[in-house]
């Protein structure tokens, strides 16, 4: 926790002394244009009820409902294969591990062949983890890709999902729509965190697993049949700059 705290701090401090604002100058008063940017306190929240926007948040609310949080899967880990506690924070750090070395090629990725493909594809990483994570195997092996395919899936959807939500927003609410599209993927996630402990008290923790396995094996086409077309080529936002 303190070597985390460190980072933070370090990752804090190189924002506000080395990166610049790039904000596009804001004009105000009698010498303003219509075709202006807005000035602080005026912009218009409205501009994001397109339906470009609607779907993007939609396909990230279904997936997100199917999102397992890392905490049950660290604990089927532990259980199935009988890991001592001491090693519990490891599995945090496997998943960290492989979302470091992936985030930016998958950014760059996404910049090339479209964001949707990857999006998608890092849910289908989320799923083949899940099937390591609740399957017929185990052992050392299995442990690893899954915590591989975790840290996949992080790195195939965080950045990407708020460069798709950047391209389609109006520049005057770019970060409200980024934002938007966080918020419904974090609420998706605390409804899916309660949903999956009921089935894991209820169900037992495999049968659980299988169950979402099979929800997100389901929803992921679903999803896609959402973004379709929503994505664009020559995107002034690129994905591999909202990795990093």
């Amino acid at each position: 926790f303190v070597a985390s705290l460190a980072m933070a701090l370090v990752g804090l401090a190189v924002l506000l002394l080395l990166v610049p604002d790039l904000r596009p100058g804001r004009r105000s008063g009698p010498a303003a244009t219509p075709g202006s940017p807005a000035t602080p306190g005026r912009v218009s929240l409205r501009l994001l009820r397109t339906p470009q926007l609607g779907r993007v948040l939609k396909a990230a609310g279904i997936l997100g409902l199917l999102t397992v949080g890392d905490g049950f899967l660290y604990l089927e880990l532990t259980a199935r294969d009988s890991l001592a506690t001491t090693y519990f924070p490891l599995l945090y750090v496997g998943t960290n591990f492989a979302y470091l070395l992936l985030a930016v090629p998958f950014g760059r990725l996404a910049d090339r062949i479209g964001r949707t493909p990857v999006y998608i594809g890092g849910y289908v990483a989320l799923a083949f983890s899940y099937v390591f994570a609740g399957g017929p195997l185990s052992g050392p092996a299995a442990s690893v890709a899954c915590l591989l395919l975790l840290g996949a899936y992080y790195a195939a959807t965080d950045g990407v999902l708020a460069a798709l939500a950047a391209r389609i927003s109006a520049s005057s609410v770019r970060a409200s729509g980024i934002a938007t599209a966080q918020t419904v993927v974090a609420a998706s996630r605390f409804v899916s965190s309660l949903v999956f402990g009921l089935m894991w008290t209820r169900l037992g923790r495999v049968e659980a697993l299988v169950v979402m396995t099979a929800c997100l094996v389901v929803a992921i086409p679903v999803a896609a049949l959402l973004l379709r077309g929503v994505d664009r080529p020559h995107a002034p936002a690129t994905a591999s700059a909202a990795g990093l």
